[in-house]
């Protein structure tokens, strides 16, 4: 994400019963990169807010964290990882939106950036006051990128002090690698530690039809629920090529599935 440009009349401030709503009127651009919807959610010249949709799962990854007026409370329940290329505030001032939107039962969310992140959001947090949320305070593990490894905290909203953990190394850059794509990160200079972010998607499954024949095997609606148990992480999802054989979805595609190269986005 680069500084953000703004022309004159592209920006407008709107304030409804005292409260400041989204403050860009650009229109947002979304297109289809893989297996990704990606979207600006603020359009080309508001805060940067990158919204990368995953198609075969209920989730989205952001990459960078500035205005969320338009940001649907349902899709921060969504969000697994953010990626913050650094702490100015229109990177990263929406935080306090997430940051509430998060109370409750979620899974603790990763988020990763440049050195000093972990110093900003606890910051961000310990600035609220937590006496009500009971076991519901929002979770995170906070990653620092140190070159060849990650440093690593957790933070529970209400617990004063973050809870180091392990580091954990980052052989080619690769700071998130997952069986459907990798996120790779790269150090930049903008006045301050920038991290500049590439998705790298694994390319789609295709079939080895030589693999199909040798089983003896024939084509079917099973091929479809086999590749989505893969992307979706179901290992142990039985799937039924015919009436008389059932396997392991992981089994199954181990023998007939393989990954074309991906195109990568950054």
């Amino acid at each position: 994400m680069g500084r953000k440009q703004q022309s004159d009349g592209a920006v407008q401030v709107s304030v409804e019963l005292g409260a400041l709503t989204s403050v860009t009127s650009d229109p947002q651009v979304a297109v289809r990169a893989g297996p990704v919807v990606a979207s600006l959610v603020n359009g080309v010249c508001g805060d940067p807010l990158l919204q990368l949709r995953l198609l075969h799962q209920a989730r989205s990854l952001l990459f960078d964290l500035g205005d969320t007026g338009r940001m649907p409370l349902r899709s921060a329940h969504q969000v697994t990882d953010v990626f913050i290329s650094h702490c100015h505030a229109d990177h990263i001032g929406g935080f306090m939106w997430f940051l509430r939107s998060r109370i409750g039962h979620f899974q603790p969310c990763r988020l990763f950036g440049p050195p000093g992140l972990v110093r900003h959001i606890t910051g961000m947090i310990n600035g609220i006051l937590w006496d009500r949320v009971e076991d519901r305070g929002p979770r995170f593990v906070v990653h620092e990128w140190h070159g060849d490894h990650l440093k690593r905290w957790r933070i529970t909203a209400g617990d004063s002090t973050p809870t180091v953990l392990e580091d954990q190394p980052t052989p080619g850059d690769v700071l998130l690698r997952e069986p459907e794509f990798q996120v790779r990160a790269a150090m930049l200079d903008h006045g301050t530690p920038v991290l500049a972010f590439a998705l790298e998607p694994f390319g789609k499954l295709q079939v080895r039809n030589d693999r199909l024949r040798a089983e003896g095997l024939t084509p079917g609606p099973w091929l479809h629920n086999l590749k989505m148990a893969v992307l979706r992480q179901q290992p142990d999802e039985l799937i039924s090529p015919d009436a008389r054989r059932t396997y392991r979805a992981e089994d199954l595609a181990r023998k007939l599935l393989i990954q074309a190269p991906g195109e990568k986005n950054a």
